[in-house]
Formats: structure tokens, C-alpha cells, sequence
């Protein structure tokens, strides 16, 4: 457990959580006692001498240290997703705790007529307290916060609360005290900047992705990850030409593409169509004979596979050329011999395509369906070989993959002949 080191002074904290806001960008709630015990505010204390909590906890027990509660909020904010640090001034009789205190610290917002949502919750086993006799230095615990923005909306008359609760697994009684509400011994929940990188007081994170809008590369959209490709301070997640430079994001046919890589600049290319063309300038031919290929207004491009006995042979083709194409290394050399059960379960499988195909040529309806099954029971006997071969090291695992999904999309294709 990493331990947090004070300064003589205070830092000052700001709080943007609809409570006071002051000088800095990182906000903090102080343990302390104001016009009520154990309450969170916004300043820092002046005290000299700490207030404390000490309750006892036997062997296997637990002791609660307080339940710390902001006032009521007087205007509707959010928690933004990221990390609360709970910073905690904990100290124990002379012996100590040596790494068997198991320590709970809850983060949670408090509606006037309901039970506590919880913000950010972290339990941590086998802490270090030292004897409170010896002014240790606070214990510091990262709470995750997460949840859905309703979760995390403060509203009017909410309360945010903090409670941290120590298990005793040092055997026998102990003493575990919580010092706080002074100068040396702030406890507090810090609220990290979300914009280290600029000044930004208000804190405010439009598009809730916990990066602050002063220094959010996609303001509009969320994108914690803040990923810019082209390197032009637009994020990929709102820049309309992501791998080309273009921070003017100039679209003068106000598409989905910007100038600087749109195909077709003059006219309003489909929406899902990467080049920024419509379907009037688009082949749209994927060279994939196994594919019908489209170009459909309002979408772009699409690729369906046919669904027909030609679309099966297409698959069982490719197949075919993807095993004999394959080197040593993806496919022992053996398995493309054709008396291999490998290549017999796929010989089969092309030889009942076929005679589907016949019997629907000559019209006999009446056979089609027993034909398909035993169409599509080859083509899985095809796939048991494969999963063989690979379970072998006959095969590689990248090799298997390929085999599998050609597989599926024959199987797929026989299913719907009919």
C-alpha cells in the first residue's frame, strides 16, 4: 500500500460538485466537523489538534470509522468516471496491524428518500496500520468510479457520503482510530483534474468521457482514449478524415467524408461508404466471386453472400485452393492427399452440391430437402476433420479459423436453398 505524503501546509483544493469552487483545478472533500459531526466540506481545516474516531474490533470483527456526509447539493452535477483517492489518517494501538487489516472504503451519493448508490467502492486485504502513537503517514486507496450518468448525477438534495470500515484478521483486540478535521491529518476524497494539461476550474465534461472539454480532442463524442491517428488534435471518433491530416474538417458536400480524403468531393457520397462516393460512381466489385455485390442508396457497398447450390461450390472451391495453397508450416503435407478423411469428407460434401443441383435442374422438389441434409451433414463432417488436424498440430490454428468460416458460410448458403 503506497503511502501519500503531506505537506506542513495545506494545499488548497477546489470543489466543482455544486458545494464552493476554489483556486485549483483538482477538487477535494475534507473530512470534518462543521455545523454537524463528521461531515465532507469543501475547505480545508485551520484546526491544529485532530478530531478522531477509534472503535474497537475483535478477532475477525469489524469496526465502521464514520459515516462522513456532504450537505445537501443545491444544483444537479455529475461524478465524471475515472478515480476518487481516498486519502485516510488510520493508526492502531502500539503493537500495530502488520499486513492483516482488511480495509473497505465506500464512495456513495445519498438521495433524500432512498438507499445509497454507490460510486466508487474498494476493499483492499492484508493493509499495514501502524500505531497511531507514531503520526504515520495516511493510507491512500484508488476507488474506481463508474456506473450510468444517472448513477453518477448529483441532483438537488442529494448527498454525497464516504465510510470506511476495517476487518481485525491480527487476532485478538484491537484499537483503530481515524484521524482527521486538521492541518497535519486532512483526510479527504481528492477528485483528480480531469484536464491536467490545461486551466480548466469548471471542471466540465460535456460528452462524459472523463477527459474535461478544455483539453477533449472530440468534445462532442465520447472517447476516453483519446486516439488522433493523423496527429491533427481531432480525435479519430469525430474527425472526418481520421488518417489524413485536415484540422479544418472542410466537406463541401457535407457528407461523411471530408475533402481531404473523399473520393468524390462534389457530390454526397452514401453514408457508410468509405471513399465518400454514391452509388452513381461505384462498381463496388470486391472480386470475390462468392459475393454478391451492391451498391445501395443511403447505405454504400454491400457484399451478401449468394444463396444458391453455385454459392456452396463457391465456398467448397475456395476451400479447396485455401488447403492446397497452404504451406508445410500451416498444413502437414499429408493431409492433401486425396484419400485422407480430410479430403474425402470435403470431396463428398462437393459431390453432394452437385447433386442438388442436378435434382433441382430436373425439377424433383421431393428430393431436394434429404439432398441439403446430407449436403450440409458433409460439410460438418469436413469441419470434424479439420478440428482433428488442428488438435494434431497437423494444421494451424490460422489455417483452422480460415477452413471454419468458409465452412459456416457453405453451410449457411445450403440452408436457405430452399
Amino acid at each position: 500500500m503506497r503511502h501519500l505524503r503531506t505537506a506542513a501546509t495545506t494545499v488548497v483544493l477546489a470543489l466543482s460538485l455544486a458545494v464552493s469552487a476554489m483556486a485549483a483545478d483538482d477538487t477535494a472533500l475534507y473530512l470534518r466537523d462543521g455545523d454537524t459531526p463528521r461531515q465532507l466540506l469543501a475547505g480545508a481545516s485551520i484546526r491544529t489538534t485532530p478530531r478522531e474516531i477509534t472503535q474497537p474490533a475483535g478477532d475477525r470483527a469489524t469496526a465502521t470509522l464514520g459515516e462522513f456526509l456532504a450537505a445537501p447539493a443545491t444544483a444537479t452535477t455529475k461524478i465524471r468516471v475515472g478515480v476518487v483517492t481516498a486519502v485516510a489518517f488510520l493508526g492502531t494501538g502500539q503493537s500495530g496491524m502488520d499486513s492483516c487489516a482488511d480495509v473497505a472504503v465506500t464512495f456513495f451519493r445519498q438521495p433524500p428518500s432512498s438507499g445509497r448508490v454507490i460510486l466508487g467502492h474498494l476493499y483492499t486485504q492484508g493493509v499495514t496500520i501502524l500505531s497511531k502513537n507514531g503520526s504515520p503517514e495516511p493510507l491512500q486507496f484508488a476507488l474506481p468510479v463508474g456506473g450510468t450518468l444517472a448513477d453518477r448525477t448529483v441532483a438537488v438534495g442529494d448527498r454525497l457520503g464516504f465510510e470506511i470500515t476495517i476487518l481485525n484478521r491480527c487476532g485478538g483486540l484491537r484499537q483503530l482510530t481515524l484521524r482527521y478535521d486538521s492541518i497535519a491529518h486532512a483526510s479527504r476524497i481528492v477528485f483528480e483534474d480531469n484536464c491536467p494539461s490545461a486551466d480548466n476550474p469548471d471542471q466540465v465534461d460535456d460528452d462524459d468521457d472523463g477527459v474535461g472539454d478544455a483539453c477533449d480532442n472530440c468534445r462532442g463524442v465520447p472517447n476516453l482514449d483519446q486516439h488522433d491517428f493523423d496527429g491533427d488534435a481531432l480525435g479519430d471518433a469525430c474527425d472526418n478524415c481520421a488518417s489524413v491530416i485536415n484540422p479544418d474538417q472542410a466537406n463541401g458536400d457535407r457528407d461523411a467524408r471530408g475533402d481531404a480524403c473523399d473520393l468524390c468531393p462534389a457530390e454526397p457520397g452514401e453514408p457508410l461508404e468509405p471513399t465518400g462516393c454514391p452509388c452513381s460512381q461505384l462498381s463496388c466489385d470486391d472480386s470475390n466471386v462468392c459475393t454478391t455485390d451492391s451498391c445501395n442508396t443511403g447505405v454504400g457497398c454491400t457484399y451478401t453472400d449468394a444463396i444458391s447450390v453455385d454459392a456452396v461450390l463457391c465456398r467448397l472451391s475456395t476451400i479447396r485452393g485455401t488447403l492446397m495453397s497452404a504451406q508445410p508450416l500451416e498444413l502437414n503435407p499429408k493431409l492433401r492427399k486425396p484419400k485422407t478423411k480430410l479430403q474425402k469428407a470435403l470431396a463428398k460434401s462437393v459431390e453432394f452440391a452437385n447433386a442438388t443441383q442436378a435434382e433441382l435442374n430436373r425439377g424433383i422438389s421431393r428430393k431436394i430437402g434429404r439432398r441439403i441434409n446430407q449436403l450440409q451433414a458433409a460439410i460438418q463432417k469436413f469441419v470434424f476433420e479439420v478440428e482433428k488436424a488442428q488438435a494434431r498440430s497437423q494444421m494451424s490454428p490460422s489455417l483452422r479459423q480460415s477452413l471454419l468460416v468458409l465452412s459456416n458460410q457453405a453451410i449457411g448458403a445450403a440452408r436457405v436453398i430452399h
